[in-house]
């Protein structure tokens, strides 16, 4: 019973460590992005996400670009009168559509950049981030789908929670069976 137990083990650290892996490479490679860093729309209708390595820009649902960000850790933006107003915590970035940084300024989190998972146009549409089944996608007030994680983003998402869960559920149970096998 105790070999069983060990097998089993080894089997099940073998899987969740091929499924933590392949999440956190594709993640760290920039191949995967399943952080929506928040949204926000210009005046022409484009619709801009911020993802883990950058924006990606959206015109009717089809992705324009990517732009680089001046960071390469966590932030937030939002957009006034067509500029990409973007902060990392310490710097407030004001960024034109073509990517080119207009401005930069020490962050005195008086007028701190806010941006979420609804964000309202200037023409009165609102967008909002819903997630069901880990599947995000970002929803015009019409119901119209203008994002939908992508299938390699959606994989690596799935692979990562699928991982922390199995820790939580897995852990336990083999050490309960551990603890049983050892006393038989």
């Amino acid at each position: 019973m105790k070999k069983r137990v060990i097998i089993l083990l080894i089997i099940y650290v073998n899987l969740l460590g091929a499924l933590m892996a392949f999440s956190l490479f594709s993640v760290a490679t920039g191949k995967a992005d399943i952080v929506i860093s928040g949204i926000a729309t210009d005046s022409d209708g484009r619709v801009y996400v911020g993802c883990d390595k950058g924006i990606e820009i959206y015109d009717q649902s089809e992705l324009v670009r990517k732009m680089s960000i001046p960071t390469s850790r966590g932030y937030k933006f939002t957009i006034v009168n067509d500029r990409i107003i973007l902060s990392d915590g310490d710097y407030i970035y004001t960024i034109n559509s073509n990517g080119e940084i207009l401005g930069t300024q020490t962050d005195s989190y008086e007028n701190h950049v806010r941006s979420g998972n609804t964000f309202k146009a200037v023409n009165g549409d609102i967008y909002r981030v819903k997630s069901f089944l880990f599947r995000t996608k970002i929803i015009k007030n019409d119901n119209t789908v203008v994002y939908r994680i992508s299938d390699r983003d959606l994989a690596a998402k799935l692979a990562l929670e699928i991982a922390g869960l199995s820790v939580v559920i897995g852990v336990p149970c083999f050490v309960s069976k551990f603890k049983k096998s050892k006393t038989v």
